[in-house]
């Protein structure tokens, strides 16, 4: 090529590839073999040309039929009988070109199928440096895809985990055995996840091994296996309580026929008793103890929900008084009881066992609480009145209500 970007002289494969007879090359310069090329371009190319004596670029030819051409242009300086030339080699790299833009294609869309996996994907090498990582990866790690690749981001988890984690991957890298591993990954102090991990081993061509793992994150999984291991743990104990009730029942039952004997017969007995006798105040003590026995088989059986409840109006004195008689005989002579119980309460319609199961309950737990050490246990009984904000501040009711008036119960340990 003579310096004003004309054609000195051109070889058939260059007619070829340009598409070109050499005839037709005397009125052609290099700017309409090669349109990007302005008079400028040429100019400056020359000056570098005849500074360094070799150039070397890419450039696109266009054919005559005005197809593109990418070429590798290898340009060398030399001067001949006293004219400068260029001599230009020039090699189509069209194929190359197609293979490079093929592979970019190829890579992207393998980038796409990676990232629309909602799992965190993650490529290592045998340094544990990640080479390939997704989106979801990125997500969970709270990095860039920048700021992971190269990094083994194990500042970024707690040093169990990072040991347990390098343990694995050297075991997989090492053997090619695959693993797959429930864990927990807790990132920057963060909440702490539960995982399920697959990793597996890939060998190049070149024979470098590569760590391959999948994340699953399985917390949301877990604790609805575990809400439910919880709620057949609540359904067994409610079925085992149902059993228990059945049981009871069938036994109060048995029991109460038994008690109508006792009590039938002693009733008969103190008929024909002397009144005022040694007799008949033992018969007296037989038809209370009998008398009790028949409440605590109602209370069995409203247990077993084989007695419908029945609520009367009452003196709520009364069974908190028969209350402490029946624990009084249970409880140690380390505990004792202390009572200021209000006689006179308005009535209340309440079934008198719930009532009395309510207040043993209370009693039970108060006694519990002082079983090793010992101390008091103080029972008390009175009217309170209570205005709406009261009951409000107590949780009781919602809504505004009337001023009312309430009995109120106090069961107090002194643990």
């Amino acid at each position: 090529i003579n310096p004003d970007a004309s054609f000195q002289q051109i070889n058939k494969s260059a007619c070829k590839m340009l598409g070109y007879s050499a005839g037709d090359f005397p009125n052609l310069s290099l700017m309409d073999v090669c349109p990007n090329l302005t008079t400028d371009d040429w100019q400056n190319s020359w000056l570098e040309l005849t500074k360094d004596g070799t150039v070397e670029s890419e450039m696109i030819f266009r054919h005559q039929t005005g197809r593109d051409i990418p070429v590798d242009i290898s340009a060398t300086y030399f001067e001949f009988d006293g004219k400068a030339y260029n001599c230009v080699i020039a090699r189509d790299v069209t194929e190359r070109k197609r293979a490079e833009e093929n592979q970019r294609a190829s890579k992207a869309f393998l980038e796409k199928i990676l990232n629309n996996i909602g799992d965190p994907i993650f490529v290592k090498d045998d340094q544990h440096r990640l080479i390939i990582v997704n989106d979801a990866f990125c997500s969970i790690f709270g990095v860039s895809r920048e700021e992971a690749i190269g990094k083994t981001l194990a500042e970024h988890v707690p040093p169990d985990e990072k040991d347990h984690f390098m343990n694995v991957d050297r075991q997989v890298i090492a053997d090619g055995k695959e693993n797959v591993c429930e864990e927990t990954l807790t990132v920057n102090d963060s909440k702490t996840l539960t995982i399920s991990t697959k990793k597996t081993r890939y060998v190049a061509e070149n024979g470098n091994k590569f760590l391959i793992g999948v994340i699953h994150d399985i917390t949301e999984r877990k604790r609805t296996e575990e809400e439910r291991l919880k709620l057949e743990n609540r359904l067994q104990q409610s079925q085992k309580m149902e059993s228990i009730g059945t049981l009871a029942g069938g036994i109060a039952h048995d029991f109460n026929n038994i008690l109508t004997a006792i009590i039938g017969y002693t009733q008969m007995a103190k008929e024909d008793s002397q009144p005022g006798s040694s007799i008949s105040k033992d018969l007296n003590e037989v038809l209370e103890a009998g008398n009790r026995a028949k409440n605590l088989v109602r209370q069995i059986l409203a247990f077993s929900r084989q007695d419908d409840a029945e609520r009367i109006h009452l003196q709520p004195a009364r069974i908190v008084e028969e209350t402490i008689q029946m624990l009084r005989p249970s409880l140690p002579t380390t505990i004792s009881i202390t009572q200021d119980i209000d006689t006179i309460t308005d009535l209340v319609f309440v079934d008198p066992t719930q009532l009395n199961q309510i207040l043993m309950n209370l009693c039970t737990n108060a006694f519990n609480a002082m079983e090793e050490t010992g101390g008091r246990l103080s029972i008390s009984l009175k009217n309170v009145t209570l205005s709406s904000d009261d009951l409000i501040h107590l949780s009781l009711i919602h809504i505004s209500e009337p001023t009312r008036q309430y009995f109120q119960s106090r069961i107090k340990s002194s643990a």
